[in-house]
């Protein structure tokens, strides 16, 4: 990928220099020139989509943890719950049956 990207910065710098000068011809030396950045831009994509992700991934795992401990008070919230429920209807039923 280095020699692609070198190729595209070379390109973009002599190609239109030359098309310019030799031919004259100004807008094919632009395209030319906008030709060999998309070149270097696209030899480069792994390492640009690389960056970005980098502060998303942050964010992402930090909302993973949030979303963890969230789940752990839920479950802390739901036992606590239910045992208190199950001791009511334990207490419940025998009051209704062994009272006289």
């Amino acid at each position: 990928m280095k020699f692609l990207f070198w190729f595209g910065v070379l390109f973009t710098l002599i190609a239109p220099l030359i098309i310019g000068l030799y031919f004259g011809d100004h807008s094919t030396s632009w395209l030319a020139a906008l030709c060999g950045a998309f070149v270097s831009f696209l030899a480069k994509i792994g390492d640009l989509a690389e960056l970005s992700l980098g502060p998303l991934k942050a964010k992402m795992r930090e909302k993973m943890e949030e979303a963890s401990a969230t789940i752990e008070q839920l479950r802390h919230i739901a036992t606590v719950t239910s045992e208190a429920t199950l001791a009511n209807l334990i207490a419940g039923y025998f009051f209704c049956w062994h009272v006289p």
